[in-house]
This record gives C-alpha cells, structure tokens and sequence, in this order.
C-alpha cells in the first residue's frame, strides 16, 4: 500500500484530483444549507482557490528548503540560496497566474443574459480556471518529486 503512495502518478495525478474534488465537494456542502438547490455553477468554480493552494504550497516548500538548508552545517550556502531563489520564482510566477485568472474571471468568467438580469458564470469562466489550478497543483506536486 505504501509503494501506491509512493508512486510519481499518485502524488503528480491522483492527489491533486482528490484535492481538486474535495474543494467542489466541500464548497457544495458549505452552501446547500443557505438555498434550496443543492448545486449551482458557482459552486463548481474552485480554481482560483486551487491556484492560492498550490501557492501557498510552494511557499511551504521556500520554508522548508530554507530550514533544510540552515539545519545543515556543512551545505554550500550558494547550492541553498540558488534552490531558495528558484522556487520564490516560481511562487512569484504562480502569484501572477492567480492574479491574471482572478481579472480574467472579473472581466470574461461572467455575463448577463440581459440588461436586468443576474450574472451567471460562463462555460469559460468555469472551466479555464478550473484547468490553471488543476495543472498548478500538478506543478507544485512534480516539483516536489524532483
């Protein structure tokens, strides 16, 4: 059971479809008891919240390699702050992925059918930020296997 744990598919894959299904299902289940459907496309729209997890992640991953890299008396202090520097790049990078899919969703994810009615999530606007966490989690799982 451990070696399916172990495996790059699991931890690349798997784990972040579970996670990507454990946001849908616990967003549902936070607004069901506001309203009588249980399921709107509003609730299915987790990407931006996939995209702030796979940042926070790498940024857990700059700490940890810090104190690694602090921890360990005989380390090359270059080797420690080049690796250091890498990954606040790509938390950099994956901050401006969430900033641009978040006015991406401001500007494009919605519209209305008419002048007087409410706005609704569109087809894009749902699934395209669904997709950059997705691939973001992916990221950030690959990275930390390598």
């Amino acid at each position: 059971m451990i070696e399916y744990f172990k495996h790059p598919l699991f931890k690349c894959v798997v784990f972040p479809l579970v996670c990507t299904g454990l946001a849908l299902l616990f967003k549902v289940i936070s607004k069901a008891a506001r309203r009588k459907q249980s399921l709107a496309p509003e609730d299915l729209a987790v990407g931006i919240e996939l995209i702030l997890t796979a940042c926070m992640l790498q940024f857990g991953a700059i700490i940890n390699a810090a104190i690694r890299g602090a921890e360990v008396a005989d380390a090359n202090l270059e080797d420690v702050l080049n690796s250091v520097l890498a990954a606040v790049g790509w938390c950099a990078l994956m901050c401006i992925v969430l900033l641009s899919v978040a006015v991406w969703m401001g500007r494009k994810g919605w519209h209305r059918r008419s002048p007087n009615s409410k706005w609704e999530l569109t087809e894009t606007g749902l699934i395209l930020p669904n997709l950059v966490g997705f691939l973001m989690l992916v990221l950030v799982f690959v990275a930390a296997e390598g």
